[in-house]
């Protein structure tokens, strides 16, 4: 075969590469959105990665019912292929699997750490033409937004083989496969018990994570404590932008998934709750928004106590929309 694209959706959240790789590949199916639903509710924040994430972020792809999920190690793949990343990606694409694997942005010419810095990253590999020599990629490459996008075969395989660490798992190369699935019914029981979590900053059940960790709303306000810090050192400080743009993400699918309860399911959920979400969203969007202007200016007082300010309303806004919820479900 000289050439084969699977398909690639525009994805709906995509902070990080393994939620746009997911929504990308099967955001076509609506079958999908119950399990969504359910769960992409309860935010943490882990201190020693300085990172959030939606909670069990590490076991998304093991725990999605529409994916095969199969993980080559690297050795395997040489072996077979004799040591040519393209050779694996063409067999993989040409069988109908997406491969999910790390390579060095210092190699890929779409990148702005193009022969500049190197970073490894993960990108999403979802085609492959021999007569352009041209490897179809997908990756967090638009300062952060997910994008679809194109590599040389000579880029990929310096990209992939360039990567040197002493643990496999920057080595391995995932390899996911769609499958249909049925019966995953939404679960308002779950719901009510996440937002519980989410809301009292506890952690939710089946907790696979050794470091500290902290949750919810909490997770949140220790941003705000962050920014209090940045005030009184009165020293400019990068603001993750990834933060707020999962903030963000989090209310986009909030309000999703209160419009489908209304619909799909025995809760209540009052009109009034929906409608508020709706601002909220728009909030944490003006929000992330104004972090890219700070990071940009490297020093403006006026605009952290702003983010400052909106942040905080904007938090105790959604703690009084998650606990009338509550408590009208009660």
């Amino acid at each position: 075969m000289n050439s084969k694209i699977l398909s690639l959706n525009d994805p709906v959240i995509y902070t990080y590469n393994i939620y746009g790789s997911i929504f990308s590949i099967l955001s076509d199916d609506p079958a999908i959105w119950p399990w969504v639903y359910n769960n992409f509710i309860q935010i943490k924040y882990v201190p020693d990665w300085n990172s959030y994430f939606f909670d069990h972020h590490h076991l998304l792809f093991d725990n999605c019912p529409w994916l095969n999920h199969y993980i080559i190690p690297r050795k395997w793949s040489s072996d077979r292929f004799n040591g040519s990343i393209v050779d694996c990606i063409i067999h993989s694409i040409d069988n109908g699997m997406y491969l999910y694997f790390y390579v060095d942005r210092f190699y890929l010419s779409m990148s702005e750490h193009y022969r500049k810095a190197e970073l490894w990253h993960e990108i999403l590999v979802y085609g492959y033409d021999r007569a352009s020599q041209t490897i179809y990629i997908a990756d967090n490459l638009a300062d952060g937004k997910y994008i679809k996008t194109e590599c040389s075969f000579e880029e990929m395989e310096q990209g992939y083989w360039s990567i040197h660490a002493d643990v496999e798992f920057y080595h391995n190369i995932h390899l996911f496969e769609r499958h249909p699935e049925e019966g995953v019914a939404i679960d308002p029981t779950q719901i009510l018990a996440t937002l519980g979590h989410y809301l009292h900053s506890t952690p939710s059940v089946n907790m696979f994570i050794k470091e500290h960790t902290i949750y919810g709303i909490q997770a949140m306000e220790f941003m705000l404590d962050n920014i209090n810090g940045i005030i009184e050192q009165e020293k400019f400080v990068f603001l993750d932008k990834r933060a707020f743009h999962l903030f963000m993400e989090h209310k986009i699918l909030m309000e999703m998934r209160l419009m489908y309860l209304k619909e799909h399911s025995p809760l209540y959920v009052a009109d009034s709750i929906i409608k508020e979400y709706a601002p909220l969203k728009d909030d944490y969007r003006t929000l992330r928004n104004i972090v890219l202007k700070y990071n940009v200016l490297q020093k403006n007082d006026k605009l952290l106590l702003n983010i400052k300010s909106r942040l905080h309303s904007a938090i105790e806004k959604e703690k009084g929309l998650i606990g009338m919820l509550l408590i009208q479900n009660t």
